[in-house]
């Protein structure tokens, strides 16, 4: 009975650490990056009140980056084809939802490639 135990005692600990691992990763490790859908003012202003706490939350700071134009679709289509890590968020206004429905043929999918 001792040599049982033991054996489920030393499997339940090998299948514990892989999880015990990728829990001990901090995020983030490094700055985030925020794409913002227009130039100065609106929505800028916005995800610049939203950027403040939000890198005061996080410890690390949340770059801003103004990419206007095509509607929104430059934007999106930039943060569809960022690495998936979590680090580059778009700030998305009623045009991000709204081109989904009026252009059949936009180079992202924003049900498979932007995690809303």
């Amino acid at each position: 009975m001792n040599s049982l135990r033991r054996w489920i005692v030393t499997v339940g600990t090998l299948l514990f650490v892989p999880y015990a691992a990728a829990y001990a990763q901090t995020y983030p490790t490094r700055p985030l990056r925020m794409i913002i859908p227009a130039g100065s003012g609106g929505v800028d202003t916005v995800a610049r009140i939203v950027g403040t706490p939000l890198a005061a939350a996080l410890g690390q700071p949340v770059v801003m980056e103004n990419r206007p134009g095509a509607g929104t679709m430059l934007a999106s289509e930039l943060t569809a084809k960022a690495l998936p890590d979590g680090y580059t968020l778009l700030m998305v206004t009623n045009s991000h939802t709204i081109n989904a429905g009026i252009h059949k043929n936009l180079s992202y999918s924003i049900s498979n490639s932007l995690v809303i």
